[in-house]
């Protein structure tokens, strides 16, 4: 990914080149992907400007364009004229190599993007714009340059994540009695690494088999929000599936 966005390569029709981080939640698009490659020493140097905004369920462009300026460090307090904010943005973008992150989109309504994406038009051309969704069908609105699909982790990754968090250094060979269950507690998690290392977390320095059995037999739904951090990603995509697919789960 770094490679890419240090790439001389343009968008198509003036735009600017989109890459679209794709995975279900829990997958690390944002913590993995998107803010190791923000954070990188040479993209530091590379782009004049970097900006980073959580998108999520709520879409207003006027909002968004404003929380945008601010994150490039240009003031928009105060205005609510749209018109206004693109010319500010734009003139703030004019002739500059930027990079944006645009992180947690659900929206897929094509004229909303591109009305938001208007000014960012006026960006050097070796400008870029990296989007994290959950929705492949967004990627084809924003007409995505590129596509990173993530999959899940396959299971021996998975039982090597879980065992780093839940063993925290300790020999897993003087906890045989823990193994089968732990396997079997990896196994619920689907692939996630954020279910894993939660989990896994949950366990850190309880080798009790009453324990273990304990997460095992538990849903992860009735896990307490204070003890976990799966609730939340799995809640967002649950509220956001056709009512047809929620009455799956009832």
């Amino acid at each position: 990914m770094i490679k890419i966005l240090l790439s001389s390569e343009n968008g198509s029709n003036n735009q600017t080149p989109i890459i679209s981080i794709v995975g279900l939640g829990g997958m690390g698009k944002t913590t993995l992907f998107a803010k190791l490659v923000y954070n990188d020493n040479m993209l530091e140097e590379y782009f004049e400007l970097k900006a980073w905004v959580y998108v999520s369920e709520s879409f207003d462009v006027v909002g968004l364009t404003k929380e945008i300026l601010k994150t490039f460090n240009s003031s928009a307090e105060g205005e609510s004229n749209l018109n206004l904010l693109q010319l500010q943005l734009q003139q703030t973008l004019t002739g500059k190599k930027y990079l944006l992150v645009l992180d947690d989109i659900w929206n897929g309504n094509e004229e909303s993007w591109e009305q938001l994406l208007l000014p960012f038009k006026h960006g050097s051309s070796e400008s870029k714009i990296i989007v994290t969704t959950r929705d492949k069908e967004i990627t084809y609105v924003l007409k995505s340059t590129k596509l990173f699909n993530l999959q899940q982790l396959n299971k021996s990754v998975c039982w090597s994540l879980f065992v780093t968090h839940a063993f925290d250094g300790k020999n897993l060979d003087e906890y045989p009695h823990l193994e089968q269950i732990g396997k079997k507690i990896v196994a619920k998690c689907g692939g996630l690494p954020l279910g894993v290392k939660t989990l896994g977390q949950l366990l850190r320095r309880k080798f009790s088999q009453y324990d273990w059995m304990k997460i095992l037999e538990t849903d992860i739904w009735r896990l307490s929000d204070g003890d976990n951090n799966i609730n939340p990603v799995l809640r967002l995509s649950y509220h956001n599936l056709p009512s047809n697919q929620k009455r799956c789960f009832a």
